[in-house]
């Protein structure tokens, strides 16, 4: 018996790993660079660049290996199915209770991984991402613009220039293109000399011309020696607040403490905190759905098999994330929305189990 132990834990990690290296590489590099899109505009070192997709790895293990697993644990058994060795052991007087044990220690080892993942890593990869991207907005007002690259100012200027250098707190520029856009109307500026002060918040630009179009698409044209004007940058050097997704969960906990009841804000707070204990109980009913569906399929088409098993994972995530939108906008009590959830998995499970159950041998071939 502990030789056949051994053995399915040994199927069901091999596959779900094979599955999660994939996945990983796959949505890690994809999601990687879309992420360095807004960070590589704050000229990035290396080592950031590194960190970044480190955290975006970590970040994704919570969705990524729930994913691995369910499908890890259907391709075992479809191996299994495949190749008789169901039928073998069936010959040799093994039932389907045999194969819950197994499967019920890599489900408690499967949910220890995505507590984990979920409840600590999730937000602290998040935050740190956040950390990071304050860190490097900070330190390009310590040095000198990066020449002959669009480096945004606050919200809605984005500047290029030839040659840039700092003297104290000011940034002096030559060759100047500063673009801004607001809701009504677009500018550009094109100047021989400016200055930015980080102290102050003052962009003045020297000898130039100005260049505007609103919706109408009207043509403006202002020559002018001299022109200043506010930017907010200090906002951007303050220490970040944090979301509810970014924080740890005993300072979620305190925040959902100072927020009104019955309130939107207090709504979402509450499922996130919710979320971060039973989210991790979904991986079991995952894994008991794969163990389940190997069974019943029948198919000597690999493709088909992960299409299945792909189809039916987004359909169980939908479901429990359309139920969790329901807890945040107070349409359920948060609560309320993740019982709702487990229980009609739970139904859908027992019925499963008895259609299984009148096969009896049947579905072992």
């Amino acid at each position: 018996m502990k030789i056949f132990l051994k053995y399915q834990l040994k199927e069901y990690f091999f596959y779900t790993f094979s599955f999660f290296f994939g996945f990983s590489a796959i949505i890690t590099l994809i999601k990687g660079i879309f992420t360095l899109q807004k960070f590589i505009e704050l000229n990035p070192s290396l080592f950031h660049i590194f960190a970044i997709f480190i955290l975006i790895f970590l970040q994704f293990i919570s969705f990524i290996y729930p994913l691995s697993a369910f499908m890890g644990v259907i391709f075992t058994i479809y191996r299994l199915k495949d190749e008789k060795e169901l039928l073998a052991f069936y010959s040799l007087g093994f039932s389907l209770k045999d194969f819950l044990r197994p499967l019920g220690i890599f489900m408690g080892i499967s949910f220890i991984i995505t507590f984990v993942a979920n409840f600590w890593i999730l937000p602290w990869t998040k935050r740190t991402q956040k950390i990071i991207k304050i860190d490097l907005i900070k330190k390009q007002f310590k040095r000198p613009f990066p020449a002959k690259k669009p480096v945004p100012l606050g919200k809605i200027y984005v500047l290029y220039v030839k040659n840039s250098q700092k003297k104290g707190d000011i940034h002096k520029f030559e060759k100047v293109f500063l673009f801004k856009k607001t809701g009504e109307k677009k500018m550009l500026f094109l100047t021989k000399e400016g200055y930015l002060s980080v102290k102050d918040n003052i962009f003045e630009l020297d000898q130039g011309w100005a260049f505007s179009l609103n919706k109408a698409e009207n043509i403006e044209v202002l020559k002018f020696k001299n022109y200043k004007f506010l930017v907010s940058l200090k906002e951007l050097a303050k220490i970040p607040y944090f979301t509810r997704g970014e924080k740890p969960f005993l300072e979620l906990k305190e925040e959902l403490k100072k927020i009104p009841p019955k309130t939107s804000r207090y709504y979402r707070y509450l499922t996130e905190y919710y979320s971060r204990i039973l989210y991790s109980f979904s991986i079991i009913f995952l894994i008991l759905q794969a163990f389940l569906l190997g069974f019943c399929l029948r198919s000597s088409h690999k493709f088909l098999i992960f299409f299945i098993g792909i189809v039916v994972y987004l359909l169980f995530y939908l479901t429990y994330q359309f139920l969790v939108s329901l807890g945040e906008n107070g349409r359920l009590y948060p609560l309320l929305s993740f019982l709702v959830f487990y229980t009609s998995v739970s139904l859908l499970l027992f019925v499963q189990i008895a259609i299984l159950k009148k096969k009896k041998g049947g579905i072992f071939l």
